[in-house]
């Protein structure tokens, strides 16, 4: 830490501490972790309604547990007895969920096309929507469908022209990002 070369230096801790901007507080802080032990009977309690309910999430138990005990259960305290019983995950983001949805990844063409849907500003004409089925692996476009309306029998006959145009495609799987 600077304040202690500082301090070697000849320095009064004070003037070391305004030099190197840090507080009397942060220098002589120490953090500790509490270690509270958790109560055999309330994590018991909380065993037995988890058999009954293993779809309840901390602060549903917390509530139970109040209902049960009588007296008031902190949510701190249930998610406390969850970690301990090894019950919670790390929470995971957007992009892990996605890719963990995805069951296997393609490997050849024609086995994973992906639709999707564009608006298009023609000038003068307004706006028209292209819908359009494109192979994953290739990244070509398999088909598409441009028209001055966005309806669904323009996105069921796109996918129904990536059919004919490619009859060797048996058992390709679809997917779409669930738009408009």
């Amino acid at each position: 830490m600077v304040a202690d070369v500082l301090r070697g230096e000849g320095l009064s801790l004070r003037n070391a501490l305004r030099h190197a901007g840090c507080s009397r507080n942060g220098y002589y802080h120490q953090t500790e972790r509490r270690n509270i032990p958790s109560d055999p009977y309330i994590v018991e309690k909380t065993k037995q309604i988890a058999v009954r309910r293993p779809l309840y999430g901390t602060r549903r138990m917390a509530a139970q547990l109040s209902r049960e005990l009588g007296v008031r259960a902190n949510r701190k305290r249930v998610q406390r007895i969850y970690r301990q019983l090894g019950w919670t995950q790390p929470q995971q983001t957007k992009k892990q969920l996605l890719r963990a949805t995805v069951s296997s990844r393609p490997t050849r063409p024609n086995e994973l096309w992906e639709t999707d849907l564009t608006h298009i500003h023609c000038g003068v004409d307004g706006w028209a929507y292209l819908f359009n089925v494109e192979d994953v692996v290739s990244r070509e476009w398999v088909s598409y469908v441009f028209d001055k309306y966005a309806v669904k029998e323009n996105a069921i006959q796109s996918v129904e022209k990536a059919v004919v145009k490619r009859p060797e495609a048996v058992g390709v799987r679809l997917r779409s990002d669930h738009g408009s």
